[in-house]
């Protein structure tokens, strides 16, 4: 029993000073998307507080392939010692409904640290498409079911399913257009290739400022800070509408809990920055007040919700 009890004192003293010596080195955050998503973005942002505040690098590393899959597979393979992070977004809970083989358990091979914030999306038609609000918009595809069209960073991509839920909550046929970055979606928006673009309301508003194209609605249940001009998709004529996706931190999993709970708490402090907030406000982030059990929950339950979304539209990566 004695034995027992200096085992379980040594562990925890083991733990301790891994948390009190953490961080001893550059500290790695892996970005799964490519430079200019959202999530990109944001740690950029932060990386150099947080460097600051540790007294040690952080290096943003874009490790991009697979609808995020490359990114979150380097991250559960690294060391459990709190060196190596990533900035997920809710790609992450997509995948194993789009792909039949994933190299990772999506909750079991991770450590959640905290939901950082959410994202809504905007939905923006060209210009010359008659329809100047979401509800003439719905009638057009009523009226010519099959012939309109919208684009997506991608099958499976948020934006997808956010163009996905609208066409069944909408009773409308529109046609499914997938890009490998929204921007991509957008250029063909404006140049009139495709009809509209489900787009993150910070990168496709200012196309919608200038004139380039018509934002009609955003999708989540309460207008965008970052637009607040622009209806919900409930106010304008879908109710019951509502979708965001989240982005979070976390680790590989077996992460030492005192390492978590200080990453949850350093990270909390420098997204309450005040000039840290109001640029993450413009860049169409919803700041969530979250903790590590709570991103756990969520992840856990949007596998369910996320992944049924995607088996409803139909979308396959493999």
């Amino acid at each position: 029993m004695a034995r027992l009890v200096l085992l379980a004192a040594m562990a925890l003293w083991s733990a301790l000073a891994m948390a009190q010596s953490w961080p001893s080195k550059t500290v790695r955050l892996i970005i799964p998307y490519g430079v200019g998503s959202t999530p990109d973005i944001v740690s950029r942002l932060m990386a150099p507080k947080l460097a600051e505040l540790w007294g040690q690098p952080v290096v943003v590393d874009n490790v991009v392939g697979a609808n995020g899959i490359l990114g979150t597979d380097a991250l559960v393979k690294s060391p459990k010692d709190g060196h190596t992070l990533a900035m997920i977004a809710a790609n992450h809970v997509v995948t194993p409904a789009l792909y039949a083989k994933v190299p990772f358990d999506p909750v079991k091979d991770i450590t959640p640290v905290l939901a950082v914030g959410d994202v809504q999306f905007v939905l923006l038609v060209q210009p010359s498409l008659p329809a100047t609000n979401l509800a003439e918009l719905i009638a057009l595809a009523q009226a010519k079911p099959g012939t309109l069209t919208f684009g997506s960073a991608g099958n499976g991509s948020p934006g997808h399913l956010a163009g996905q839920l609208l066409k069944t909550m909408a009773k409308i046929d529109i046609v499914h257009v997938p890009y490998k970055a929204v921007a991509l979606a957008l250029t063909d928006t404006v140049g009139g290739q495709i009809s509209m673009t489900m787009s993150p309301t910070a990168v496709g508003m200012p196309l919608a400022r200038s004139g380039r194209l018509r934002a009609l609605a955003v999708t989540a249940a309460t207008r965008s800070k970052a637009a607040p001009e622009v209806p919900t998709m409930a106010e304008a004529g879908v109710p019951g509408y509502a979708l965001t996706a989240w982005m979070g931190l976390v680790g590989p999993a077996g992460l030492p809990r005192e390492i978590v709970n200080k990453l949850a708490e350093d990270f909390t402090r420098v997204l309450k920055m005040p000039e840290i907030a109001d640029k993450l406000t413009q860049q169409g982030v919803d700041l969530v007040n979250s903790n590590p059990a709570e991103f756990a929950a969520l992840i856990e339950s949007d596998v369910a919700k996320w992944g049924k979304l995607a088996r409803d539209a139909g979308a396959r990566l493999d």
